[in-house]
């Protein structure tokens, strides 16, 4: 929950015209995902269960830590009319996002990195009977694992998150109800 111990917040600047909109955002805000952050011992015995390995394990006070790290995000978005379509495109600089970094059977910490996103969208309305929206974005890790043997979980080879979503929603006439279709296609984690 966002608390003056933990602020999150956001600032936002609109300009109109008649051309379309220019958008600029700055923010900061807690992940919303935990971080769970494993101690030396505790990877140590995930590796080699020996007793040494187990008695440290014991003595250690604090094996798994769960963090909701800080990220901030500045962006610039536009939109504008083309023809029967209102379409905008988006691009954003995230600072310091929470990855996890793995490889098959081993046990990871969390680790951090900056991202690049690219959004792009197009809305098209006909009245208030008909309307379609599509929208795709990109982002993409600016940094790799610190272990050069893992890879982020949940992102491509390259280091992507992809994701592409669409919307239509009809009324038909005066019948006070709206039949809606949604979908998306995405490769990394959602909620």
């Amino acid at each position: 929950e966002a608390s003056f111990s933990h602020p999150q917040a956001a600032l936002r600047l609109l300009a109109h015209g008649s051309d379309g909109e220019l958008g600029l955002t700055a923010g900061t805000a807690l992940e919303h995902l935990p971080a769970l952050d494993f101690s030396q011992a505790f990877l140590d015995y995930a590796d080699d269960a020996s007793v040494e390995n187990e008695a440290a394990l014991q003595a250690d006070t604090s094996p798994i830590e769960v963090r909701y790290n800080r990220f901030a995000v500045a962006s610039l978005d536009a939109a504008t009319a083309v023809g029967p379509l209102q379409v905008g495109a988006e691009l954003a600089y995230i600072l310091g996002r929470t990855l996890f970094a793995a490889e098959l059977a081993q046990v990871s910490r969390a680790q951090r990195s900056d991202m690049a996103h690219l959004g792009l969208r197009a809305e098209y309305t006909q009245s208030d009977a008909l309307v379609f929206a599509v929208e795709a974005s990109a982002a993409r890790a600016l940094q790799s694992p610190s272990d050069s043997a893992k890879r982020w979980m949940f992102l491509t080879p390259g280091r992507f998150m992809l994701t592409a979503v669409g919307f239509v929603a009809y009324s038909p006439g005066d019948l006070g109800f709206t039949l809606e279709l949604s979908g998306g296609v995405l490769n990394g984690p959602s909620y």
